[in-house]
């Protein structure tokens, strides 16, 4: 009975089949593939935005890319929406794989380290900083570590976006070197001092308006803006020195107590006028090994990501509002 059942009901289906006539279907629709998230007013935009940067030689990443979107939307109520819209790493592959632009990073003059010499620099720089804080019982407070970071002017990643097989990757103002070299101090125990800013000029007539910055702030000016020996005496006396002053003091340690100064081994921070203070304001120094400071030195490993991450966000306003006040590229 079972059997009959589907047999007749089969046939009943197949009769009304034949008895129905078929519409022959000439459109799809939409393209197959991954939905668009832009409409294709901002996606054409986006593209072009992108294909022009690149032909001038411009960088291209996320934080790029995420800028001229928002330049884009920007003063467009219907698109408002948009604005919270955050392009994800997937989204970017996706892109790029439509554009056939690959991810390329420059190269690099730093020369390779082996294992071995990393782990004998290593255990040497360690051990230094263990003896000294052991021996003269030197508190997290009176442990500073220093650093010079560079903020350019011109801001330029070191990746980009390129055709697939380009042989050649230029990209625009590369080498372009004006920035201020930015000093940073800080203590184990967590404790920022203020920053020693280094300018590009000859005179004091280089440097920005005293009130346009916190008063704590030291500046320095010379023709390179790169650290020598004036600058280095300059930050040991009006950085380091009131800072071990007021602590020691907060700390009832005596004038004499012994602190650290972590910073990298370059020239201006070994000539005999820089030591001979160093040893005044008692103060032992580890310098981090050559070649070593993307590796060892504590800075680079932690705030200066967060002083680039700053700089990044506002330099992704700036570029957004500079996009959004200019003529789009057809």
């Amino acid at each position: 009975a079972v059997v009959s059942t589907q047999s007749t009901g089969k046939n009943m289906y197949l009769k009304k089949l034949e008895e129905t006539p078929v519409e022959e279907i000439t459109a799809l629709g939409s393209k197959r593939g991954r939905p668009k998230v832009l409409p294709d007013e901002i996606d054409k935009q986006l593209t072009n935005w992108i294909l022009s940067l690149r032909r001038a030689g411009g960088t291209v990443d996320r934080h790029i890319i995420y800028s001229v979107l928002q330049g884009l939307i920007s003063g467009k109520p219907q698109h408002a929406h948009l604005l919270l819209f955050k392009p994800s790493n997937g989204w970017c592959s996706y892109l790029y794989q439509k554009l056939n632009l690959k991810r390329r990073r420059a190269t690099t003059s730093r020369p390779p380290i082996s294992r071995a010499a990393y782990d004998e620099h290593q255990l040497r720089y360690l051990g230094k900083i263990t003896t000294a804080v052991v021996e003269y019982d030197i508190p997290n407070e009176l442990i500073i570590t220093i650093d010079q970071t560079p903020s350019r002017y011109m801001v330029v990643n070191k990746t980009t976006m390129a055709e697939k097989n380009s042989k050649r990757v230029a990209v625009s103002n590369a080498e372009d070197k004006r920035a201020i070299t930015i000093t940073l101090y800080v203590t184990l125990s967590g404790e920022m001092l203020p920053f020693h800013m280094i300018y590009q000029g000859k005179t004091e007539r280089s440097l920005p308006d005293r009130t346009l910055l916190p008063s704590s702030f030291v500046l320095s000016q010379n023709p390179k803006h790169w650290s020598n020996t004036e600058v280095t005496l300059k930050l040991l006396n009006e950085v380091v020195s009131p800072f071990l002053e007021d602590t020691k003091r907060k700390l009832g340690l005596p004038e004499n107590q012994k602190s650290l100064i972590i910073w990298d081994d370059f020239r201006a921070h070994s000539t005999d006028d820089v030591l001979a203070r160093a040893s005044e304001l008692n103060c032992e120094i580890a310098e981090v090994p050559k070649n070593h400071t993307h590796l060892l030195a504590p800075l680079d490993l932690t705030v200066n990501k967060s002083l680039e991450t700053f700089e990044a966000r506002k330099f992704s306003e700036y570029y957004s509002k500079s996009i959004a006040n200019r003529k789009m590229p057809k």
